[in-house]
């Protein structure tokens, strides 16, 4: 099957790559024939000829990473998930350019302040050499910062470098704002997380799955709202104050499944929370987010920035071309991704530091009740992998890791943030590189933040 797919795409894709989708996916509203079209048609046109290297045994999740060369011999992977079902067909893809793995020690064990300062700077000094990683990195113990390490160009145009206090785009990672906000609204009694999409926007253009959607599926990404990614061409006609504006389209489009049913990871989900935030308080969403989530963490140096010149201690991201899938061209400014304004689905601008502070204020109870905390951090029936509502969960042993990632493949935005539950170390690590730029540098950090004693 591996072998058919690499033929397909060294004649360039077309027929024989549709052809040998007709033969081995299984299609669906979320798996699109298109979709699939669309990806590997990038990788024939930039990458191929291919040279297939290696087919690694399928992971836990059924993966089988697919190792080639490209054409100017470079190293590369993409995976493919087979049929959960069990049926010799694949069921989805994942398509990104990987970093090096380190080959520096993981901490796995209790560490002094400066092990862990020197495991910062020698992880990121290590993907920074190889130019893989671009951004700034910090481990923190409740706040107080133990290591920080920063590399690359914010601005590569006029030979500014990252520091420590440059913003970044952090795109989903905004999901847990709005989460947060949504869970201040039930904690004040105007919403409950089982509300109905009609009793809170009578009004939505598609009645019947506003009648079946709740508040709960919109948290969890079970809600059934899942539009195929595009991407941006021009910019938006205005820039609306309010979120609402953007429901038209999103209703436009039918559920790809009955809601709480299964789970599928969606922005636009979130956009609707945004309108029912602004809905429930009378005020845009933008508003709220700055009252009740940035102003009560401390976030001076977050914001929602409209399109346009970035400011000074702002990076601008680098990206793969949005058709050079597997990273064969010289990296370009991402200044065309960034056609509107962030939402309630992220695209917000950061620091490493305040998302310290939003982490810290989330687990001490300062933005939301620690039983409301919690019930963020339960997963829904049929929810995401390692999901609660709003942030992702990641078990270590005894203890857990909550936070987001954000950013993705040919966005030139990556950024990863996690807190130990139980005892307040964390990390940020904010790039200015395509995903998984970041989080694979985070790797590191995860395995010694959780290791650590509370203080």
């Amino acid at each position: 099957m591996v072998d058919q797919l690499i033929s397909a795409l060294n004649a360039g894709g077309g027929q024989a790559l549709d052809q040998w989708i007709g033969a081995n996916v299984i299609l669906s509203p979320t798996n699109s024939v298109g979709n699939w079209r669309d990806w590997f048609g990038r990788i024939a046109r930039t990458a191929a000829p291919l040279t297939l290297d290696r087919v690694d045994p399928p992971t836990a999740s059924r993966e089988l990473r697919v190792w080639v060369k490209t054409k100017n011999g470079a190293m590369r992977r993409f995976g493919l998930f087979a049929d959960p079902e069990g049926s010799d067909r694949v069921a989805s893809f994942v398509i990104a350019v990987w970093p090096t793995a380190w080959p520096g020690p993981m901490i796995r064990a209790e560490a002094d302040d400066e092990t862990l300062a020197m495991l910062v700077r020698t992880r990121v000094e290590f993907g920074a050499g190889l130019d893989e990683f671009s951004g700034v990195a910090v481990l923190a113990d409740r706040g107080r910062v133990v290591g920080q390490a920063t590399a690359g160009l914010a601005d590569r145009q006029n030979g500014v470098t990252n520091q420590p206090d440059t913003r970044f785009h952090i795109a989903s990672m905004g999901k847990m704002f709005t989460a947060v906000a949504i869970a201040r609204l039930i904690e004040d009694g105007k919403l409950r997380f089982d509300s109905r999409l009609i009793d809170v926007l009578p009004d939505y253009p598609d009645r019947a799955a506003a009648e079946a959607i709740t508040i709960a599926h919109l948290l969890s990404h079970t809600s059934g709202i899942s539009l195929p990614y595009v991407e941006p061409t021009s910019p938006k006609d205005a820039d609306p104050e309010r979120v609402s504006d953007s429901l038209a389209g999103i209703a436009a489009t039918p559920l790809a499944f009955t809601p709480g049913s299964r789970a599928s990871y969606s922005n636009e989900g979130y956009t609707v929370l945004g309108a029912v935030i602004e809905a429930v308080t009378g005020e845009s969403y933008y508003d709220v987010i700055q009252r009740e989530v940035f102003d009560r963490a401390g976030m001076a140096d977050t914001a929602f920035d409209r399109p346009g010149p970035l400011a000074a201690d702002t990076a601008q991201g680098y990206r793969y071309g949005a058709d050079d899938a597997l990273g064969v061209m010289p990296r370009e400014s991402n200044a065309p991704f960034l056609l509107d304004r962030g939402g309630p689905s992220g695209g917000a601008y950061s620091t490493t530091a305040d998302m310290t502070r939003f982490l810290n204020a989330f687990r001490d109870g300062r933005l939301v009740s620690p039983a409301m905390a919690e019930a963020l951090l339960t997963a829904e029936p049929n929810g995401q992998n390692r999901y609660g509502k709003g942030f992702s969960i990641i078990p270590v042993g005894e203890r857990k890791m909550v936070g987001h990632s954000g950013g993705g493949p040919n966005s030139g935005i990556n950024t990863d943030a996690m807190i130990v539950w139980e005892t307040g170390w964390s990390y940020a690590v904010f790039g200015n590189y395509d995903a998984p730029a970041a989080q694979a540098v985070a790797g590191a950090f995860l395995a010694a933040a959780v290791a650590q004693p509370a203080s």
